[in-house]
């Protein structure tokens, strides 16, 4: 399909640029930092950057122990619960490189993650079709920029969304095996998912669309019964495990953020332009999007609200940069495109998949492209 190829141009391109800047070295996306080399899991000629590097390299370990059973594992997690509640990922990448080999891990990982903003593409694009829309919006799904940020250093998020949108296309069209399916890998990919998956339960609990909510509320067991094993295994829930400054009042980090742009100086250079453009539209498409699903009785307004007000409170850790407060928006902007992929009226429902989009092709250019990713 077209929508998934010209969704895949993109990502490609930032991972073949960033690479090119250490000879193609595909340890370049997991952004090692030297701080952990005495306790990392990472290759030993790993490209590496100063201090404490960026998550991947904790997917990364676990993709070669995803139960975190090994005690060298544990080590190199800042946060062994936290990060090993996110099984999805770690967990496929184990599978495919038969048994966590190193050399197959390197490809492997940013390779599941493009399939897996292909896979999200096509199930929008889908969901675009079967409502009479043009398949070209999703695109806009497969793009969001904080799908881009990760697969650019080895995450979580693609495949997490994907297993959504594969849900998503599955209850649209009354498949609960299906959706159960997707959904518990959605939970067990990034937990916060499961407000999605509850949201859509008490959509189909009302609707008296019993099957579907029996499935949604099974798909949560499996990622319930992993916190379970990691309180007993490890002595913590994953939820548990979030790093301090990750919850606050509401609008106080983003406006913290924007403060802080201000005092350097850097409000109205590029990257401020960019960052107050993307929290304007985020603002702004919600608003339209959850009017329209509340006047055309469209589901996905649910969770699309649930998230919008669980993104109010996220505190300054998840918006020390743009690559952390894109990936935490991520699941707004995908559930932004679905809602306009579903909607079957009115020019502004190919807003969504447009701005995506832009602010994508926005966040590669005032970084730098080609760019490395950190």
């Amino acid at each position: 399909m077209l929508a998934v190829l010209l969704a895949l141009v993109l990502p490609v391109w930032l991972l073949a640029s960033s690479a090119a800047e250490h000879g193609f070295d595909p340890t370049t996306w997991i952004v090692g930092g030297e701080q952990y080399r005495a306790v990392d899991r990472l290759p030993a000629d790993a490209v590496r950057v100063p201090q404490t590097g960026y998550d991947g390299q904790f997917y990364y370990a676990l993709a070669q122990d995803p139960l975190a059973l090994k005690e060298e594992t544990r080590t190199a997690l800042d946060s062994p619960a936290y990060r090993a509640q996110r099984l999805l990922l770690p967990g496929v990448a184990y599978v495919l490189s038969l048994g966590g080999r190193q050399p197959l891990l390197n490809w492997l990982i940013p390779f599941i993650n493009l399939m897996a903003i292909g896979l999200t593409a096509y199930a929008v694009a889908r969901l675009a079709t079967g409502a009479g829309n043009p398949a070209w919006i999703g695109i806009g799904a497969g793009v969001v920029t904080g799908v881009i940020a990760a697969t650019l250093r080895d995450l979580t998020e693609p495949l997490a969304l994907a297993a959504l949108a594969l849900g998503i296309l599955a209850r649209s069209r009354d498949r609960p095996v299906l959706w159960g399916v997707a959904a518990a890998a959605a939970c067990l990919g990034r937990e916060s998912l499961a407000v999605a998956v509850v949201a859509l339960v008490l959509v189909d609990l009302i609707r008296r669309r019993w099957r579907l909510a029996i499935s949604g509320a099974l798909a949560l067991i499996p990622a319930l019964t992993w916190q379970l094993i990691l309180l007993a295994h490890l002595g913590q829930a994953g939820p548990s495990g979030a790093g301090e400054g990750t919850w606050g009042s509401p609008l106080k980090a983003p406006l913290d953020y924007i403060r802080a742009l201000r005092t350097s100086g850097e409000l109205w250079a590029p990257y401020g332009i960019w960052t107050i453009a993307f929290i304007a539209l985020t603002g702004l498409l919600v608003a339209w999007a959850l009017s329209e699903s509340v006047r055309m009785a469209n589901p996905l307004g649910v969770p699309l609200a649930a998230f919008s007000a669980l993104a109010l409170v996220y505190g300054f850790s998840l918006w020390a940069d743009a690559w952390a407060f894109t990936r935490n928006l991520s699941v707004v902007w995908l559930l932004l495109v679905a809602v306009a992929a579903t909607l079957s009226t009115g020019r502004l429902r190919f807003a969504a998949p447009v701005a995506s989009i832009g602010l994508t092709i926005g966040f590669a250019i005032v970084g730098g492209v080609p760019r490395t990713p950190w």
